[in-house]
């Protein structure tokens, strides 16, 4: 399916059938453990507002608040649908906190909106898969990913 805007906050379990339906997508083993994972980790990245950019409110700040991005590069999302912008520095936005050159390069063919719940988790899953070899004891402990 093609992504849409951006999604609607709500409790972070209540993303549990994206979770599901992301790891049937890309062929990953579902398992309750795993699913908690993800939404222990959404919760910590984002409370369950898909449309968040950090160092706006409700987001944390770190390394890569005011870094700057690559020359010449303009945010594709800013400002989110709820008017909050990176203002083109190296900001982490959506559901899964992800700096925009994270996400685009775990974001699947036609899922490239971070501010859509289920384009970032299938970007978040593909990262747990190459950064983590699948590995799901690294997520969902209360820390960045």
């Amino acid at each position: 399916a093609e992504s849409s805007g951006g999604s609607i906050a709500k409790d972070p379990s209540e993303y549990q059938d994206e979770i599901i339906q992301g790891m049937n997508e890309l062929g990953i083993e579902v398992t309750e453990d795993k699913v908690q994972c993800m939404i222990r980790q959404i919760a910590t990245e984002s409370g369950g507002d898909p449309n968040v950019v950090q160092g706006g409110p409700g987001s944390s700040v770190d390394i890569n608040t005011f870094a700057p991005v690559a020359d010449g590069w303009t945010c594709p999302w800013c400002p989110s649908s709820t008017g909050a912008s990176c203002e083109n520095y190296n900001r982490a936005h959506g559901l899964m906190q992800m700096i925009p050159t994270t996400f685009i390069s775990n974001a699947q063919p036609g899922h490239d909106n971070v501010f859509n719940s289920y384009d970032s988790i299938l970007a978040a899953l593909n990262y747990i898969n190459r950064h983590y070899g699948g590995d799901f004891t690294q997520i969902g402990n209360g820390t960045g990913y």
